[in-house]
């Protein structure tokens, strides 16, 4: 049996003066941790030395350029001794138990390598950020219970997907699995993480009643403000075709392609609404040729199949993307026709 002692804190940061103090406080008063790392990706404000200033005795890892959260998770990953490793990001808010309640459910669920709690944004505490998710054929997972009201008197439950910024794994089980993708960069890289892990077998549990904050957001990334980011249309276009292309076996790519075809026109004629189409081309060049690598397309070691994993769950889209003009309307087209070829496909995956 793993305890609380057994947990090795992760925190990554990037020009994080605004958020840190907050989540430095919740990291000070946290019980049972073996070690607090904190790994620092080329920021340009400080955040290292006031890390340092208020975190003592923490160790503070400062990486010279913004190499993205996956390669500071998989340094805190590689430089922890423990048996769990707790990845926290540099805007988070919690209570002092998290590391216990996450421990003990991982005690009472062997199956499971992973859990996290149900995300809030710190300005709207009625309202669900994160709460993991179903994958969707797609490539992106459903959400579950986006905008909702959390209640902490939810059971756990297992889940497809959890978030990266607060997340409690079995470091064993990450380091099988290669631990983060650092080609990702940002976004969708905890789907990747997540469906690799569930390939090899492993479960995932949501601590549903346990509600932790998200105090912050990404500059230019964050989906806060009413307009959507270019720089996130980047990101998606060339995120979701690694991880289908990395994850899916090809014969799974090959059955669902009409769907899929369909899926990337509804995304491109997105883009281009919302004036961005150059963005998006420029992420499905950055794909092409990261697929090209013979490395990202290394088929993983499998033990759940993909027909196992991947369904047509209702698909969820945030607010900032459905204030757009006309995208209510789309998106429900959209949901509705993926459904009905995935009910005429789905038996063609293996």
């Amino acid at each position: 049996m793993n305890g609380a002692g057994d947990v090795t804190v992760v925190v990554t940061t990037h020009n994080a003066l605004a958020t840190l103090p907050s989540t430095a406080a919740c990291l000070r008063a946290l019980r049972g941790v073996a070690k607090v790392i904190v790994v620092d990706s080329g920021s340009s404000d400080g955040t290292p030395e006031l890390a340092a200033t208020l975190l003592p005795g923490a160790r503070i890892e400062a990486l010279a350029s913004n190499v993205g959260p996956c390669v500071t998770r998989n340094i805190g990953l590689a430089a922890a001794e423990t048996a769990r490793v707790l990845f926290v990001d540099d805007d988070m808010g919690f209570e002092a138990d998290i590391v216990e309640r996450l421990s003990m459910e991982l005690d009472a669920h062997p199956d499971c390598v992973a859990a996290g709690p149900t995300i809030v944004f710190d300005d709207r505490p009625d309202a669900i950020q994160y709460a993991g998710g179903r994958m969707h054929f797609g490539g992106l997972p459903h959400l579950y219970s986006l905008g909702e009201k959390p209640d902490p008197t939810a059971s756990p439950r297992r889940v497809d997907v959890l978030t990266a910024g607060c997340l409690l794994v079995s470091r064993a089980a990450a380091l099988d699995v290669g631990g983060f993708d650092e080609r990702f960069f940002y976004l969708a890289e905890d789907v990747d993480f997540a469906l690799r892990l569930r390939h090899r077998g492993h479960q995932l549990l949501l601590v549903a009643g346990l509600v932790v904050r998200n105090v912050g957001g990404s500059a230019a990334l964050s989906l806060k403000d009413a307009e959507y980011p270019a720089r996130r249309v980047e990101l998606h276009s060339r995120n979701r075709w690694m991880l289908i292309g990395r994850d899916f076996d090809g014969w799974t790519i090959f059955a669902l392609s009409p769907a899929l075809l369909l899926y990337e026109a509804a995304w491109a004629a997105f883009a281009t609404i919302t004036g961005h189409l150059v963005p998006y081309l420029r992420g499905k060049a950055r794909a092409v040729g990261a697929l090209r690598e013979k490395s990202v397309l290394r088929r993983r070691r499998k033990i759940v199949s993909d027909r196992k994993l991947i369904g047509a769950p209702k698909m969820t889209f945030t607010r900032t993307a459905l204030a757009q003009g006309g995208a209510d309307a789309g998106a429900t087209a959209l949901d509705g026709s993926l459904r009905l070829m995935w009910t005429c496909l789905r038996g063609l995956v293996q």
